[in-house]
């Protein structure tokens, strides 16, 4: 009699000499690795022994959630090193973030998600290209920039990129309702184009990415669309630099608006 396939893995526990010689290690790069099918599902640095501080962990996070879930079924994840013998933090923070950039943030359970998408880290050549040309964006229209760099990775998903830049905003510059762009932007480029078709109280319109606990707070945000070809041509990944003669201390930049 044939049977199906059935996938296996062998559940262990992690054996650690007790004389283990953490300081020969100097800064290290560790990952924490499912032994089901043995993906990566956590990446950090540290010194000591680090590498083994998230296994008596008793937070309510992502990591710690995939950790319990193991234990129950009898196993542990599997501490790999993916760099060790690293002579400084800031390298070892290099390292860690490039990591983080070729396993994808969206398949791990760090916290601050968009950590390793700063610097040099893995990015498209139109983006590379963005940074490194540094050509100027000579704005005509009304227009609003956005900055987010709280929230804003590299390799972001065109949904959730116009979520965190339409809203939700309490410090909107004087007529931002003439604005006919907005352009989120992170590093000094412009990520994306949208054609804002109207503004809107705060959480009166549907979020997909984003989870709001509604306050009446004086918020708006904007509903919109990518904008056409043509404005996407003349400004994504020009940099606003030189665009803008001053800050103006917040997170939106008004441009042109009172040409209306």
């Amino acid at each position: 009699m044939l049977y199906p396939y059935q996938a296996s893995y062998v559940c262990q526990k992690q054996k650690m000499s007790s004389n283990f010689q953490w300081k020969k290690l100097r800064h290290y790069v560790y990952a924490y690795v499912d032994p089901r099918d043995n993906s990566i599902f956590y990446i950090g640095k540290g010194t000591g022994s680090r590498a083994l501080a998230h296994m008596s962990d008793q937070s309510e996070s992502e990591k710690s959630a995939k950790i319990a879930e193991l234990v129950k079924l009898g196993c542990e994840p599997r501490i790999e090193l993916l760099r060790f013998g690293i002579e400084t933090d800031a390298e070892a923070k290099r390292i860690e973030a490039s990591c983080i950039d070729t396993v994808g943030v969206d398949k791990l359970t760090n916290i601050i998600k968009w950590k390793g998408s700063n610097g040099s880290g893995r990015k498209t050549m139109d983006e590379v290209s963005a940074i490194v040309s540094a050509e100027d964006a000579h704005i005509k229209e009304p227009a609003l920039l956005i900055r987010v760099p709280q929230t804003f990775y590299y390799g972001i998903d065109e949904l959730t990129l116009y979520e965190i830049t339409r809203g939700t905003w309490n410090r909107l510059p004087a007529g931002y309702e003439n604005a006919r762009l907005a352009m989120p932007i992170y590093d000094g480029i412009i990520q994306e184009v949208y054609e804002i078709a109207g503004w809107f109280k705060s959480y009166s319109t549907q979020y997909f990415t984003r989870d709001f606990v509604p306050t009446d707070d004086g918020r708006q945000e904007f509903v919109g669309r990518i904008a056409d070809a043509g404005h996407r041509k003349k400004y994504k990944y020009k940099s606003i630099v030189n665009t803008t003669q001053r800050s103006y201390g917040g997170s939106i930049t008004p441009l042109n608006l009172a040409m209306i």
